[in-house]
């Protein structure tokens, strides 16, 4: 079972997933980064609330997560299942006990009003590698890359 992942301009890996879980009203798929330095799946915030996810209603983890932007607050979505597109066209789930959402943002100013920025993406963590077991394959140079299992 192969799950192809795609680069970005920045040269990170990123893939599609469809997230679901009694929490999420709308499921659709969501682009989310691979990050094999992320303990934990977390979505975003903006990804959370597009797929109606009530984010304060949410539990907080329980736990602390720091990241590139610095500390984060994180909120627990429990029965979270992940179904990912493989090379084949067929679908591979990988079902979690929980996912996070990264509920961190910030205010700014913009040409008179108030704008809401964003943490981090959405990313592929650890948790869901380990849980998988999958192994990464990647080639910088020839920008192929592929998770298997």
């Amino acid at each position: 079972m192969d799950i192809p992942l795609l680069f970005d301009e920045a040269g990170k890996l990123f893939l599609y997933a469809q997230v679901f879980s009694p929490g999420i009203p709308r499921p659709k798929p969501l682009r989310m980064h691979l990050d094999t330095g992320a303990s934990s799946t977390t979505l975003s915030l903006k990804d959370a609330e597009e797929l109606g996810v009530d984010a304060g209603s949410l539990r907080p983890s329980g736990r602390t997560n720091y990241g590139y932007g610095g500390r984060m607050d994180v909120r627990r979505l429990p029965e979270a299942c992940l179904v990912f597109l493989t090379v084949d066209r067929t679908a591979f789930t990988v079902p979690l006990d929980s996912v996070q959402v990264n509920c961190t943002f910030s205010a700014v100013r913009g040409k008179g009003k108030d704008l809401v920025v964003y943490g981090m993406p959405s990313v592929l963590g650890v948790d869901l590698l380990l849980k998988a077991g999958m192994g990464l394959s990647a080639s910088w140079k020839d920008r192929t890359a592929r998770l298997s299992a």
